[in-house]
């Protein structure tokens, strides 16, 4: 049952991502998501128990790894407006890696490592505000134009797209923890129908039965007591 649990939150993960570009783009903006509608899907059959599997190692989930890292800062840069050279790329990269690798020494539970990934952005943010606010190369082929030339990203709106810019790091990272998860313990079966004929023993055969739905989410603004506004995502 942990597999669907993750899947699940896989998918909550992956939905956030989707939310993203289509803020990104002005016609989809506050489109729900998903836009393909399944309807409720049922699966019920006979499993086939053949062994038990010990495991590679206890479940566990590991702490992202310097091609995580950079491979999460760069598809936050393509998902938003904020901007980086080549040199502040890695200068973030290196910065990121040390927080992470500083309290995330052994494989964690899911709650722990999805904490220790947002506390290591949440410490990253005046380190990159100071480099946000740094002119881009001219030279750098990921950013051809210098920050004076990008008007949109001053004062407030800098600020606005660095916080957006490290969330969107964050959930990357976390994503790519979900996926480094050990094996625990774990059934081998089959739901071949020629091999559960040829058992002939009617207690290895466990019988599962499942109903998948679909949920959508909307985007919507919320408004807290301080007149700050913040977006959230609700079940439609």
């Amino acid at each position: 049952m942990a597999e669907f649990t993750l899947a699940r939150v896989r998918a909550d993960l992956e939905a956030v991502k989707l939310v993203e570009l289509y803020r990104k783009e002005g016609l989809l903006e506050g489109a729900s998501v998903p836009r393909f509608r399944m309807p409720d899907v049922t699966v019920d059959l006979p499993l086939l128990v053949s062994d038990l599997e010990n495991g590679d190692r206890a479940s566990g989930f590991d702490r992202p790894t310097v091609a995580d890292v950079r491979e999460a800062i760069r598809d936050a840069v393509a998902s938003t407006r904020f901007k980086l050279d080549a040199r502040m790329e890695e200068e973030i990269v290196k910065q990121l890696d040390a927080e992470l690798e500083a309290k995330w020494k052994t494989p964690q539970p899911l709650d722990a490592a999805l904490q220790l990934t947002r506390d290591a952005a949440f410490k990253i943010d005046p380190m990159v505000r100071k480099i946000a606010s740094r002119p881009l190369a001219r030279d750098s082929a990921s950013a051809p134009r210098s920050r004076e030339l990008e008007p949109k990203l001053v004062a407030e709106d800098l600020d606005a797209e660095t916080r957006t810019f490290l969330r969107s790091v964050e959930l990357r990272l976390k994503t790519k923890a979900i996926g480094s998860i050990g094996q625990g313990p774990r059934f081998i079966t089959s739901a071949k129908t020629s091999e559960i004929r040829e058992t002939g023993d009617p207690s290895l055969v466990a019988r599962v039965s499942m109903t998948f739905k679909e949920d959508g989410f909307e985007v919507v603004s919320v408004e807290s007591g301080d007149g700050a506004s913040q977006v959230r995502l609700v079940p439609e």
